[in-house]
């Protein structure tokens, strides 16, 4: 069981203006956090199998934490002749968490030894800075061609360190004591993160109904890691010091391209192409290696809109193992994504809207199954999602209805077969059906009230495992006041 306990404060405040010519804006916020949560037992346990001699007599875990948190937002804005455009912005904050863990189990073991205590005492704190600032600066040299560049820095450091100490105290089956056990084990780390990126683009604009853009971004990362490990286990073995450290340094690069079309005056098209390499934090994997494509439609005729969007990501993460480093990995993911609405709003008392989304994704990762002789396989996993939507609104002078459907349909792996155990190949996906019908009504009751009221229905069928099929009911209902000069103005 356990008693949970715990909550948040938190403080804003924040000034905008202009000063010198430059728009600028400051916020500042503080939020207090703690939590007082106990788990324990309330009665003996015989575990989740009664037929060994492991037994819980009692259980107690108190794990107290406090933390709080500062930040600061400031940003600045100018524009200097109706050519040269100056944006700013740098966020800080610092965070620090403390925390306590005393827990404490009496029972048997699997030994059939009597446990009398099992005490773990656990302190620890942590610290995490972090600092970001940007800056944008954008040139239009002449009506159609426009030059930008986005610097951007990133940095944070984090620091935490615990000690842990035990204290077990046992007697076999017969009652006689053996000998106590004590432990006392202290770690530290810290990690210290930089990262800084440019990105510098160029648009221009052939007429009215054409513009092309092409960029370049840059990223540069270092990270540092190290920290110490000590255990003054009086019973041997100790670990008087023990230092850890790595540091990484990495680079990627990335070209941007794009175009924006308007063949209609309510017509527009918009496509774009990145190609290039992106890194991964806190890992030893190879860069990635990517390419996107995305394409947007919108369109407005009369009381129609239609809106249609598709992406495909390529997503390659070649590695080599620490293990053996002669033995390369791959990560490919595939990801498509399809999506098509409409609105039609005949009057302004009525719209109706509806759409369809499909996401497709397959990934493939080349693994090595651990035992006495390492076997290489596949991991496969696969999304196949259909998601479909239809909503109306429906309003009158003191009366509003709004009503929606919602479908899942992923499919996953389809007729793909699941390997035996004993395979080295791994097939997953999670096909499943969801169901989400809703309605409300919103009533006046008064210039300065409304009264809403609704229900939301969910039905959830997973095909792999029929266990977490659920069904749930939501009625709702709410009242809304309204205050001030505007209010006289609903009816």
């Amino acid at each position: 069981r356990s008693e949970v306990d715990s909550g948040s404060d938190d403080f804003r405040f924040g000034a905008e203006g202009r000063l010198l010519g430059f728009n600028m804006g400051l916020l500042y916020g503080h939020r207090d956090y703690r939590d007082r949560t106990d788990y324990f037992l309330s009665a003996a346990s015989l575990g989740n199998n009664p037929a060994n001699f492991a037994r819980l007599f009692t259980f107690n875990r108190a794990y107290p934490i406090d933390g709080d948190t500062d930040y600061v937002n400031y940003f600045l804005q100018q524009t200097f002749a109706e050519r040269f455009d100056l944006t700013g912005r740098v966020i800080y904050s610092f965070s620090d968490t403390v925390f306590n863990m005393e827990e404490n189990t009496t029972g048997r073991d699997n030994s059939n030894n009597f446990v009398d205590q099992d005490l773990f005492i656990i302190t620890g704190s942590s610290k995490r800075s972090q600092i970001r600032g940007d800056l944008g600066v954008t040139w239009r040299a002449t009506d159609k061609f426009r030059l930008s560049n986005t610097f951007t820095c990133y940095d944070f450091d984090i620091s935490g360190s615990n000690v842990l100490s035990q204290d077990q105290r046992r007697r076999n089956a017969a009652g006689n004591p053996i000998a106590a056990v004590f432990d006392n084990d202290t770690s530290q780390r810290t990690t210290a993160y930089r990262r800084y990126s440019n990105l510098i683009e160029g648009d221009y604009q052939f007429s009215t109904s054409f513009a092309v853009n092409l960029g370049y971004r840059y990223t540069h990362r270092d990270v540092a890691i190290w920290g110490f490990d000590t255990d003054a286990n009086p019973t041997g073995n100790e670990v008087p010091f023990d230092p850890h450290s790595d540091e990484s340094v990495n680079t990627t690069h990335a070209i941007i391209t794009g175009f924006k079309a308007k063949p209609h005056a309510n017509w527009s098209i918009y496509g774009d192409i990145e190609h290039g390499t992106a890194d991964n934090v806190f890992t030893r994997l190879a860069n990635y290696d990517y390419t996107n494509y995305r394409f947007r439609s919108q369109a407005n005729f009369s009381e129609f809109s239609f809106n249609v969007s598709a992406m495909a990501r390529r997503n390659d993460n070649p590695a080599r193992s620490i293990v053996d480093p002669t033995r390369e990995f791959i990560n490919e993911v595939r990801t498509r994504n399809f999506s098509v609405s409409a609105d039609w709003t005949p009057t302004q008392e009525f719209t109706l809207s509806g759409g369809y989304t499909y996401l497709y994704l397959t990934s493939l990762s080349d693994i090595e199954v651990p035992g006495v002789t390492p076997r290489n396989g596949v991991s496969e996993f696969y999304i196949r999602d259909s998601y479909y939507f239809i909503d109306a609104n429906l309003n009158f002078k003191r009366v509003a209805f709004f009503g929606s459907y919602r479908f899942n349909d992923d499919n996953g792996q389809g007729s793909r077969s699941i390997p035996p155990f004993t395979s080295p190949n791994i097939v997953q996906s999670y096909p499943m059906q969801m169901h989400s019908p809703e309605f409300r009504v919103a009533i006046k009751l008064h210039r300065n009230i409304d009264w809403n009221i609704g229900y939301q229905y969910y039905k959830y069928e997973d095909v792999f495992t029929p266990a977490q099929n659920y069904k749930a009911h939501l009625p709702y209902t709410s009242l809304r006041f309204y205050f001030g000069k505007s209010a006289e103005d609903r009816y």
